[in-house]
């Protein structure tokens, strides 16, 4: 699948600061298709602790696909979802994004103009939430620091603008994000509605126990919503293929606005996606929710997709540990591709 947003050369480009770099439209690049040594993703899988699904596309079609459930019956989570925990905000981003195009919004538009019943300072924008700088932690609470001027990571953001969708939709945000799921070709993307497969949750001492299936899921904009390995691979493509928003929207998500530290090091963050600074381009998300862990990454370079959705969560409390298998398959693609895990050239 050709994109409309191709990458620039980058090895004639390697002195440019990379805030510049990922704010501009990407150009033409010749795809060229990619062969994997399964058995490593494979071996490292073996692992009987991995429960969950791992695909790997490029241009669309699938070039690893991997799965390890709990019940053994033929089918049966076939039509069950994961939880994917924060990268539901790309689709919460995208749709505020979708507005700013229409002309029913804009990136400066103070939230408290359109939330009225919210006590916040005036100066919190649009722009503030999709991007974590807008200083707020939790409904009630003080400023962290000036909107704008620092990065801190606000699941209460994400709610805000879920709230925004639905007071400039007129519909609950499960329909507004089942619009844009819909438009994607995502047939197992939804919300409250779609079943879950069995998710357990690690306590610190180490013992698994099941979910129940009374446990009350996180809020959607921020963390609820459902979905499968092939949908969100689907959702790469629709997202990054410019068949969703328009080419400025498109480039003001994936450009890096905001640096958070992470554990694979410094990375810019845009609107609901991670930015390497760093070769290759890769744009990136994770998602950490009781009884899930996800992973969503894409290369556009060679326009593939990484998808790890796992029913776990291991506990909080090392999580690099509860990333291992995540990050694992990561290194492992970025070696059989030669390209390094640290980047040996920096674009900072």
């Amino acid at each position: 699948m050709p994109t409309k947003y191709k990458l620039l050369n980058l090895t004639q480009r390697i002195n440019i600061p990379w805030r510049a770099l990922l704010s501009v439209p990407l150009f033409s690049f010749h795809l060229t298709a990619v062969e994997l040594n399964t058995r490593s993703f494979d071996t490292l899988l073996s692992d009987e602790h991995f429960v969950g699904q791992v695909l790997i596309t490029q241009g669309g079609k699938s070039i690893y696909y991997f799965e390890h459930t709990l019940n053994p019956i033929q089918g049966e989570n076939e039509n069950k979802g994961y939880l994917v925990g924060s990268i539901s905000k790309q689709f919460v981003a995208a749709a505020i994004l979708r507005l700013v195009d229409s002309g029913k919004l804009t990136l400066d538009t103070r939230v408290n103009h359109l939330l009225t019943d919210e006590n916040m300072s005036d100066a919190v924008l649009v722009r503030h939430l999709l991007d974590h700088s807008s200083g707020l932690s939790s409904p009630g609470k003080a400023l962290a620091f000036e909107p704008g001027t620092d990065f801190t990571y606000s699941n209460y953001g994400y709610e805000l603008l879920g709230r925004v969708l639905e007071s400039i939709q007129k519909k609950p945000l499960a329909e507004v994000l089942y619009s844009i799921s819909k438009q994607c070709g995502l047939s197992q993307t939804g919300a409250e509605s779609f079943a879950l497969v069995q998710g357990r949750v690690e306590d610190a001492e180490g013992h698994i126990t099941s979910l129940p299936a009374t446990a009350e899921r996180p809020p959607l904009a921020s963390g609820g919503l459902v979905s499968r390995a092939r949908d969100l691979a689907r959702w790469n493509t629709c997202l990054y293929g410019a068949a969703l928003l328009s080419e400025e929207s498109l480039s003001y998500m994936t450009s890096a606005t905001q640096s958070r530290n992470h554990r694979w090091g410094a990375l810019g963050y845009g609107a609901g996606i991670q930015i390497s600074k760093t070769l290759p381009l890769e744009y990136s998300h994770s998602g950490y929710v009781p009884g899930f862990i996800s992973t969503l990454n894409y290369f556009p370079v060679k326009d593939i997709s990484m998808v790890v959705l796992e029913s776990t969560s291991w506990h909080w409390s090392n999580i690099s540990r509860a990333f291992r298998f995540h990050d694992a398959l990561r290194g492992q693609l970025l070696e059989q591709l030669q390209w390094p895990i640290s980047a040996h050239y920096s674009l900072n």
